[in-house]
């Protein structure tokens, strides 16, 4: 499987399925009741959160489909609240998408 056929064939429709279908997972990630590294991380703050920036990759995500996958956790665990829209970015880009993206990866690589 190589980048481009994932960007080609990754539409909008199917990540926000694959999101639904997903929910449960994407749920405990937000939310700490699953067990990772990078929840764990964040939470201990200072140092160890700052080094989650060097601990992500968005690899091989076309910015699209990074905004689709923004714009699904934005409406359900965020609402059209800007200021903690704001105020959550940081826990997007460290935590949740981290833990989601592959996720959904795998799940592209294993569709029928």
């Amino acid at each position: 499987m190589n980048a481009d056929k994932l960007i080609a064939d990754l539409t909008k429709p199917l990540l926000h399925k694959m999101f639904e279908d997903n929910i449960d997972y994407i749920t405990r990630v937000w939310d700490g009741s699953l067990q990772t590294s990078r929840h764990d991380s964040w939470n201990i703050g200072g140092g160890p959160r700052q080094r989650l920036m060097w601990r992500q990759s968005c690899h091989p995500f076309s910015d699209d489909q990074l905004n689709w996958t923004l714009e699904c956790i934005n409406t359900k665990f965020v609402g059209p609240d800007v200021n903690k829209r704001i105020s959550m970015n940081n826990y997007f880009w460290k935590v949740v998408l981290p833990e989601t993206l592959p996720k959904f990866y795998v799940n592209f690589l294993l569709q029928p």
